[in-house]
């Protein structure tokens, strides 16, 4: 019986380690727009999404995921989605961040470094492409 409980003790510290919930994207607060970027008869679509929950499947259907969240930073993002930065560069005087996050699993190759996300803070939101943003901003 006392093996029972040390197993059962040891089994409650052990097992939150190994479910871990993963957040997702689509529930970050104060998203307003989700856009899927599509290609269609040579030319880029832009097709805005009411639903916030999308398989995997969903996702890699779509040429990209493009977010817009209002009243954030790139800081509170990059936080959110636990970024891992591979650079910052400047583009029509904007900071833009490149990085990894494990949250999205498509990526694009930047200078020998995987790249899933680039964001950009414009005014009072941050626009958030996965795996680029895509279009002009």
């Amino acid at each position: 019986m006392k093996g029972l409980l040390c197993f059962c003790g040891i089994l409650a510290v052990v097992f939150p380690l190994f479910n871990v919930q993963k957040k997702d994207i689509f529930a970050m607060e104060n998203i307003s727009n989700v856009y899927f970027v599509q290609w269609n008869d040579g030319k880029q679509e832009y097709l805005r999404q009411e639903k916030r929950e999308f398989s995997q499947a969903e996702l890699s259907k779509n040429e990209g995921v493009i977010l817009v969240v209002e009243g954030s930073c790139v800081d509170d993002v990059c936080e959110y989605l636990n970024l891992k930065i591979a650079k910052r560069e400047e583009v029509d005087g904007r900071e833009v961040t490149f990085g990894w996050t494990d949250m999205y699993s498509d990526f694009v190759w930047m200078q020998g470094k995987q790249v899933n996300v680039q964001l950009l803070e414009d005014k009072d939101k941050t626009i958030v492409g996965f795996p680029v943003i895509l279009s002009g901003f």
